[in-house]
């Protein structure tokens, strides 16, 4: 049963929390004398060992079986360089009748890193509920925690699990009573997260859960579109003044390049792209409007992605860093564009030249 209940508790925990811990160094500042030492009545401790006593690097394989190599991996590693610390206390009824608690204690520099913890166990601990038909209830005397009552039926074994979780201080604060016999309820769970806010230093954090990842691209993509109109109508302004204060401008070259036919396009094109001048200068013109055009795209698009990019990160708190390759690529070829555009110009310009120092034949 203990195995059971275990499991449970850790399955949740070490798929929320770890992707969230800074990466400062941090001593654990002797969590195990802020952690539980008595359960109820009739409770008691399994022997000191991987499953009773500090989350080093060597009982993650144990505590953690559940997860997956990679995630210890990660948690193997937080623990050595000293990101978080970390305590687990299990206790069983005795004699053994069906009956166990476990507590998980964690200790992190960051408040942030605690709050997210808190919410993201929340979370999931409401998906149970939802799933399992569950209910969730107060907690008198401690703020910001929220209680649970999960009902499971493992390998035929019928298992009622109360869960209480809150963070105060530096440290956050996982506890698991589970019943066979249905003989404790929640007042009992209730009852030792008083006695364990009670002994816990500092000040209550309240829970916050990061969104989804769906939620954070929905806003930037929303932040991306809102960019991409300010660039389109930005640049609408610019032609309307240029044209006001310069009627006779050409500001329609485009247009010219527009109503070449498709394999005149492509040799304006390529011009422009390997800096060879063409004969007839309307099409230099067109391709130099080609470019001046693509420009424009490019860095309203870039603008964009990097836009939506920004968003996530903003929204998620940091937690979700997105690099668009899209922004990357879009950056490279506006770099390339408006190189190959300036030495196109410049090639124009000095033919420009040439062809004025060129003496006139005699008639």
């Amino acid at each position: 049963m203990t195995k059971c209940l275990q499991s449970l508790v850790v399955m949740t925990v070490s798929t929320i929390v770890f992707g969230f811990l800074p990466s400062s160094a941090f001593a654990s500042g002797q969590i195990s004398s802020i952690i539980l030492t008595n359960a109820l009545p009739g409770f008691v401790q399994v022997p000191a060992g991987a499953e009773n006593g500090p989350i080093s690097p060597g009982n993650v394989s144990t505590i953690f079986a559940s997860d997956t190599a990679s995630q210890r991996v990660a948690i193997t590693q937080m623990l050595t360089g000293g990101q978080i610390s970390g305590y687990v206390r299990v206790w069983r009824s005795e004699p053994l009748q069906g009956d166990g608690l476990v507590e998980f204690a964690f200790q992190s520099p960051s408040t942030d890193s605690l709050s997210l913890l808190l919410g993201g166990f929340e979370k999931g601990e409401a998906a149970a509920v939802a799933s399992q038909s569950g209910s969730t209830f107060n907690v008198p005397g401690v703020p910001d925690a929220q209680g649970y009552r999960i009902d499971f039926t493992n390998e035929g074994t019928a298992l009622r699990e109360f869960v209480v979780a809150f963070a105060k201080g530096n440290s956050a604060f996982l506890l698991t009573l589970a019943t066979t016999k249905y003989d404790l309820t929640q007042a009992n769970v209730i009852t030792l997260a008083q006695r364990q806010w009670a002994m816990a230093p500092g000040s209550a954090i309240a829970p916050e859960t990061i969104p989804s990842l769906g939620v954070d691209l929905l806003w930037g993509v929303i932040v991306a579109l809102i960019v991409a109109l300010i660039g389109f109508f930005w640049q609408r302004e610019l032609t309307r003044r240029k044209v006001r204060d310069n009627p006779a401008v050409d500001v329609v070259r485009y247009a010219t390049y527009k109503h070449l036919a498709k394999d005149q396009r492509k040799v304006v094109r390529k011009s422009l792209v390997k800096s060879q001048l063409l004969d007839e200068e309307h099409l230099n013109n067109a391709a130099v409007a080609w470019a001046d055009h693509n420009l424009k795209i490019y860095w309203t698009t870039l603008a964009s992605f990097v836009a939506l990019d920004l968003t996530v990160v903003i929204v998620s708190k940091g937690h979700e860093y997105l690099v668009s390759v899209l922004a990357i690529a879009m950056f490279i070829g506006a770099v390339k564009l408006q190189i190959n555009r300036k030495h196109f110009v410049h090639l124009r310009s000095t033919r420009a030249i040439l062809a004025a120092e060129m003496p006139v034949p005699s008639t």
